[in-house]
């Protein structure tokens, strides 16, 4: 968690472990301070960014 709040500060509000690109991901989806919801993979094996995309 601690990598996700430094790169996307903000209130997570869920998180998936899902199976992507034949490995797990750990999802987060988070809520910034001015409502833009991030979500952000990280690499379930390895403990590191995956990818992130902003939505609205």
């Amino acid at each position: 968690m601690a990598i996700v709040r430094a790169k996307a500060p903000g209130e997570i509000v869920a998180v998936d472990l899902i199976r992507a690109g034949g490995k797990w991901v750990y999802r987060f989806q988070v809520v910034a301070a001015d409502g833009r919801r991030r979500i952000v993979d990280v690499d379930a094996g390895a403990g590191v960014l995956d990818n992130e995309g902003d939505h609205k």
